[in-house]
């Protein structure tokens, strides 16, 4: 049996000032995200871990250290695991984008699939490109423990891809810093485990 525990990254100040990250804006995690990585660190502390990997980004390498201390797992590091590219949306709170750039809004709302942010990714894209590369680690480490830092939008789109569901309701579910979701693959079919668990920062 392979576990795969995906985790969304600590708080950083972008994410107090509801402000969109993506990938080309590298900001590290604030103080109050280092003391979550470190709660989350302790709830693997007797868990059986085989491998790590995290995004490149330094608010999930962060993240990924803090259970690296831990543990003692090195970590591996890539950029196809970074946050969706956000293109023009990127530095900007959520009101910023709906004042700037309403007609794109509407449409990432009525047919998310579709929408297209000018010098960004789509969904479909970042969806394929977590898919593969988590494919391509559950190949490698088949029966073993894996963990994954990542980013919010591109944890969603991926568990909706190993769960069947349509890429549209991504806003249906929330990832929240630290968040943990478990699938269990069985006989090579993924399920979920857990969602979103943060009991490590809720004591």
């Amino acid at each position: 049996m392979t576990l795969l525990y995906l985790i969304r990254h600590g708080e950083t100040d972008w994410n107090t000032q509801g402000r969109t990250q993506g990938c080309g804006n590298d900001l590290p995690l604030n103080e109050r995200g280092l003391k979550e990585a470190k709660a989350l660190s302790l709830r693997f502390k007797n868990v059986p871990i085989d491998v790590l990997y995290s995004s490149d980004l330094k608010r999930a390498y962060q993240t990924a250290s803090e259970i690296s201390n831990v543990t003692g797992l090195c970590i591996h590091t890539t950029d196809r695991l970074r946050e969706m590219n956000f293109g023009c949306f990127e530095g900007l709170t959520g009101e910023e984008i709906r004042l700037k750039y309403a007609n794109i809004i509407t449409a990432w709302t009525s047919k998310p699939r579709d929408a297209i942010i000018p010098e960004g990714e789509t969904l479909v894209e970042v969806q394929k490109r977590m898919v593969s590369e988590v494919d391509e680690i559950i190949n490698c480490h088949r029966g073993k423990n894996i963990i994954v830092v990542s980013h919010g939008m591109c944890l969603k789109v991926l568990l909706f891809s190993l769960l069947g569901f349509d890429i549209s309701l991504y806003n249906e579910i929330r990832l929240d810093n630290t968040g943990v979701s478990i699938i269990e693959y069985k006989g090579g079919k993924p399920y979920l485990r857990l969602l979103n668990d943060t009991c490590h920062i809720r004591g």
